[in-house]
């Protein structure tokens, strides 16, 4: 009786065995996962069945074949949306010869590596910029090894300026994590380097050094003439009409002392590289001083942008930031046609015509609205009307602009995103 009950207790237990061994899973089995290749060598084709990857373990593998030579790639690898896509930039590569390149991705790190006969000579560092379109191994732009820090020389860039990162090849690991920034003055070099302890980036070279302009010697200086002074004099006390830049007619000599500024500071920001010999030289950095605009009073605030006169029609984006900070800029909301302090705004613009050689920008400090002489005259005409209006007349002239901003949305934004 008792060894009947005990074969029966023993069967019981078998079947729950087994029926468990059914009903639960393998914890360590891991939920199959999908990931493609999208980019620039198949249309950036999102989800597309003949651009999935292999699984291998953690990782997925997908072979792209027969690339070209000298041709900048651009791809990232995704799930099948673009709500998860890696990495955050674009994995851009440019090969020496025609060949494979092999795509790794780990699912787990979301590390991509590649490997293939064209790419470049292995080098532990390359600088990528707006310099070379932010190739991540260009072999122009391997860095040697010197001393335990690394070091690139750049010769042939033009004037004007350039952002950059030092990277290994991915952008998993980049310097520094904000993009580096230099100006290129003259012809000359310039000297990338990576400190290979504290990963401290820093640009040098005669190519960053301001340009050495002669003193005239004293038989160099001549002395007008007396008919040449009487002829300035005349021309002096002659009637001029305005330009287009020159308009409004404004009187900003004197700052209102009966007013106290709600920040401490207006500055220009914007890609102002795209003109010859800009007054503005840093583009995009908020904490440059020297491009801080005038307080004329009443919150009103205004910065003549010079440079060499303009060949042809060039559209230049622009904010106006507070305090030499992002957290408080004028840009634009394109969908909602206003004005917009948020973050990731849209850029406002110019479009300078054909030989002009300035342009005057006006913003307000309480209405938060900017404006410039060249797209919107009237706008900047009644900004500039404040300075001289008592400080109860300031919200209603404000508002007034505020309300007319959505009018003058075409002269005003654009859809770039700031940087």
């Amino acid at each position: 009786m008792k060894k009947s009950i005990m074969k029966v207790l023993a069967s019981m237990l078998v079947l729950a065995m087994a029926i468990t061994a059914l009903v639960i899973p393998n914890a360590s089995a891991k939920a199959a996962e999908n990931y493609y290749i999208a980019g620039s060598m198949q249309g950036w084709d999102n989800g597309n069945d003949a651009w999935k990857m292999t699984q291998s373990g953690d990782n997925y593998v997908y072979t792209l074949t027969r690339l070209e030579a000298d041709v900048i790639y651009e791809f990232k690898v995704t799930d099948g949306t673009w709500d998860n896509a890696w990495p955050s930039s674009n994995y851009t590569f440019k090969l020496e010869t025609v060949s494979d390149v092999v795509v790794t991705f780990n699912s787990t790190s979301k590390e991509i590596t590649i490997a293939g006969e064209g790419l470049p000579k292995t080098a532990e560092y390359y600088v990528c910029g707006s310099m070379n379109e932010w190739a991540l191994m260009h072999a122009d732009y391997a860095m040697t090894k010197v001393e335990g820090n690394y070091v690139l020389t750049i010769k042939d860039l033009e004037v004007g300026t350039y952002m950059y990162k030092v990277n290994n090849g991915t952008w998993n690991e980049a310097y520094p994590e904000k993009d580096a920034e230099f100006e290129v003055k003259q012809a000359g070099e310039v000297v990338i380097t990576l400190n290979g302890t504290t990963h401290e980036v820093t640009a040098t070279g005669s190519a960053l050094e301001e340009i050495e302009t002669e003193t005239p010697t004293e038989t160099e200086t001549e002395t007008p003439t007396e008919t040449e002074t009487e002829t300035e004099t005349e021309t002096s006390t002659e009637s001029q009409t305005p330009t287009d830049t020159q308009n409004p007619d404004d009187s900003e000599e004197e700052e209102k002392s009966d007013y106290t500024p709600v920040y401490k500071a207006a500055t220009i920001v914007g890609d102002f590289s795209k003109l010859t010999n800009p007054s503005i030289t840093a583009s995009w950095d908020v904490a440059n001083t020297a491009a801080n605009m005038k307080h004329l009073g009443n919150g009103i605030y205004v910065y003549e942008l010079t440079f060499d006169k303009t060949t042809e029609e060039i559209t230049v984006n622009y904010k106006v930031a507070f305090d030499n900070s992002w957290d408080t800029a004028i840009g634009y909301d394109y969908e909602g046609k206003k004005f917009t302090t948020a973050d990731g705004s849209d850029n406002l613009y110019i479009t300078i015509p054909a030989g002009t050689t300035s342009v005057k920008i006006y913003a307000d400090e309480n209405g938060l609205v900017a404006y410039n002489t060249i797209q919107n005259p009237d706008e900047a005409a009644a900004l500039l009307a404040i300075v001289s209006k008592g400080d109860a007349n300031i919200a209603v002239i404000g508002m007034l602009i505020l309300a007319g901003a959505a009018l003058v949305a075409v002269g005003v934004i654009s859809k770039k995103k700031a940087a």
